[in-house]
């Protein structure tokens, strides 16, 4: 896993519109998708796995981690994709 560079947990226009948008579509608050040294239930591992995607621009790369996501979530809950 890539360590964070001082660019990325640094404070910025662009992340702080996507803590927004991550926060407003998961329906949780801000403050958990911001590094503070504290546990956040998963949170930042939810901001980190948005934050990659977000990265990627490639429709083949993002299909790619969808179906890992959805393979990995059916072995672990039974979830079928409607």
């Amino acid at each position: 896993m890539p360590e964070k560079s001082t660019e990325r947990s640094a404070s910025s226009p662009t992340r702080e519109r996507m803590i927004r948008r991550i926060a407003d579509a998961l329906g949780r608050p801000e403050a958990v998708f911001r590094d503070q040294g504290g546990p956040a239930c998963g949170s930042a591992d939810q901001g980190e796995l948005l934050w990659i995607w977000n990265s990627l621009t490639d429709h083949a790369d993002r299909q790619r981690i969808l179906i890992y996501a959805r393979a990995v979530a059916a072995e672990r809950s039974g979830m079928v994709r409607p």
